[in-house]
């Protein structure tokens, strides 16, 4: 389904729903073609920098990439934190319980 409307998205990839209006934001589709929450609908998102929703949103691009089955792995909160041992970073939790820190787009543990 389309944000905010009734007609079912283009299979050709379109950027347009069925009722011609242009769908705002690309969807984060899975290889099983399942819906993958996008960056901004993970709770604690509004609360970030746009720098560091900028990271954010750049981590869970590659994140999604690194999984066979990402919706199995899909991210529930973010928030900005910092500790002696590792600085500034991003908590992603996710729904299976795992939790990550994330550093950079491409360093997270």
């Amino acid at each position: 389904m389309c944000n905010e409307c009734d007609s079912f998205l283009l299979d050709c990839g379109s950027p347009t729903c069925l009722t011609g209006d242009e769908i705002p934001e690309k969807q984060w589709l899975s290889h099983k073609g399942k819906r993958l929450p996008q960056p901004k609908k993970v709770e604690g998102f509004e609360k970030l920098t746009t720098e560091q929703q900028e990271l954010f949103t750049a981590f869970l691009d590659r994140f999604y990439r690194g999984w066979e089955f990402p919706e199995e792995h899909c991210p529930v909160n973010v928030a900005a934190t910092w500790d002696e041992g590792s600085g500034n970073y991003l908590r992603v939790d996710f729904k299976d319980g795992m939790w990550l820190h994330v550093k950079d787009p491409r360093t997270w543990y």
